[in-house]
């Protein structure tokens, strides 16, 4: 199930601004359906075993190699903490694959897979902590690889090219426009079975109208995307497999945190635009909310200084392309970072000396139940069934909200801390959503997102957060012995909880 979550940009600031040293770089090769893929890994300098690090997995636009853009992207990540691999797809720069220059969707989607494969085998990195950075054409290849494959748990997407059927006519000139295309890549396609010998075009061009990309930017600027470990071709034969690849409904089946940077200004903004309302109609299906989430949409360039507005948006999307104090890429970096950090970085890794016996269908349902039940059953007020969901012991982490550190009570006074606070609001809501169970032995976590807002008449402060529930197995059941939350936005004003504390004080 898609869920897009909302990222304030100040948040973003405070996650993505870490110091780490500067990464070092690693070539790497793993297979691929046979194939050799050549990478290079960027890793933070106090990188160790001892200390395993969450990874991502960056890859560029399409007719690209790992020198370019992704090679940015994967440094200033590494340079906030996290491992990251670019690579060469089959076909494409230093990576095996007979046929050159040939962009399949299919192909590298498995690429992806492989890399996160490939991930998982090394000892410095988290295996249950791996993300994905898809920018422009490759973003609708990680959303393929990602609703598949559960070890992907993040995803981020820069200036996401996701198009389907419609979207396809709407870019390359209609039908007429499409079937000329598909007629162009079948005719190189019947050479290359006829020959055995690929067709060629300029990739990139600012002269010849018979490149796939003419007077496009970047590519053709030497100082950007026109470098040497750059192949200026590509075979017209991809056409037919590329118009009818689907990007759209595979992003709409994701189950994991998806953040979104785009802007009106950049190409094909209709993908992101129809995950957008797909999304809010759900969330619009799920409940009526008092106080919907408002979407920040950073000044774009190309549209003007007038032009900055809040939307609505039900979860996570920031659609950016400039502004004030960040260029464009540092804004990108710093939010790709920032939902990472939130979403990957902050959970705690699984050891591997524990034991991974399964969870039973019984099991899972009770753990899930009980991230859930205590929220429901907090904002009706009911403390002894709250209670009944927690530990003897239980570890409360905070910190991204009001700083200071993790403090452990017995539940008790948990649960008496809570019933000086939530009385004195007039409602509280916490909607839980995309809750993920995972076996760590005899103990289990429960991954999930909550949008949290408290009411004290038209005054409000909301707050939007990943959760992590870990739950012990005793003779009475699963019980919740940590919860670790971890901001990602908030909204409105937070003086309402030093005011409902005050009606809570005043009413004994």
């Amino acid at each position: 199930m898609l869920k897009i979550l909302t990222l304030a940009t100040a948040t973003a600031v405070a996650l993505g601004s870490g110091a780490f040293a500067a990464p070092r770089v690693e070539r790497v090769a793993f297979a691929a359906h046979g194939e050799q893929i050549v990478g290079d890994l960027y890793l933070p300098e106090d990188l160790g075993p001892a200390r395993p690090r969450p990874a991502l997995v960056v890859t560029g636009a399409w007719m690209t190699v790992k020198e370019q853009m992704p090679a940015r992207y994967a440094r200033e990540l590494a340079d906030r903490g996290f491992v990251a691999l670019t690579f060469d797809f089959r076909g494409w720069g230093e990576s095996g694959g007979g046929r050159r220059q040939y962009e399949d969707p299919s192909a590298k989607i498995a690429d992806i897979e492989a890399a996160v494969a490939y991930l998982a085998t090394r000892p410095e990195i988290s295996k249950d902590r791996i993300g994905g950075l898809g920018i422009c054409a490759s973003s609708g290849y990680m959303v393929n690889a990602a609703a598949k494959d559960t070890a992907i748990k993040s995803v981020a997407l820069v200036a996401p090219w996701l198009h389907d059927a419609e979207v396809v006519e709407q870019t390359y000139g209609g039908k007429d426009g499409v079937a000329r295309l598909e007629a162009a890549g079948d005719a190189a396609e019947a050479a290359y079975r006829r020959t055995g010998k690929q067709t060629f075009l300029p990739a990139a061009s600012l002269t010849d109208e018979r490149a796939i990309m003419f007077k496009v930017p970047y590519y053709t600027e030497p100082d950007r995307g026109m470098i040497p470990a750059w192949r200026n071709e590509a075979d017209p034969a991809f056409w037919r497999g590329w118009l009818t690849f689907d990007a759209i409904q595979p992003a709409r089946r994701l189950h994991q945190p998806l953040l979104m940077v785009h802007s009106e200004a950049a190409a094909i903004p209709q993908g992101a635009q129809i995950l957008r309302a797909a999304d809010r109609a759900e969330a619009a299906a799920v409940a009526r909310q008092r106080h919907p989430v408002r979407f920040l949409r950073p000044r774009c360039a190309g549209e003007g200084g007038e032009r900055r507005r809040r939307r609505a948006f039900p979860r996570h999307a920031g659609q950016c392309r400039g502004g004030r104090t960040m260029s464009p890429v540092t804004r990108r970096f710093v939010l790709a970072s920032a939902v990472f950090a939130a979403t990957l970085a902050a959970l705690p890794a699984l050891s591997t000396m524990q034991s991974t016996a399964a969870l039973t269908s019984e099991d899972k349902t009770a753990i899930a139940e009980a991230g859930a039940g205590i929220g429901l059953y907090a904002d009706l007020r009911e403390w002894d069934r709250v209670k009944s969901y927690f530990a003897d012991r239980v570890t409360i982490d905070y910190t991204s909200l009001f700083g200071g550190e993790a403090a452990t009570s017995d539940r008790d006074a948990l649960i008496a801390q809570w019933q000086g606070l939530l009385p004195g609001f007039d409602a509280t809501q916490h909607l839980i959503t995309n809750i993920v169970v995972e076996s760590a032995g005899n103990d289990a976590v429960a991954r999930s997102h909550v949008r949290a807002s408290h009411w004290i008449d038209t005054r409000f402060w909301t707050v939007g957060a990943s959760y992590l529930h870990r739950l012990v197995r005793t003779p009475e059941g699963w019980r919740v012995s940590a919860i670790s939350i971890h901001r990602l936005y908030e909204e409105g004003d937070r003086a309402v909880l030093a005011a409902a504390a005050d009606r809570v004080e005043a009413a004994k």
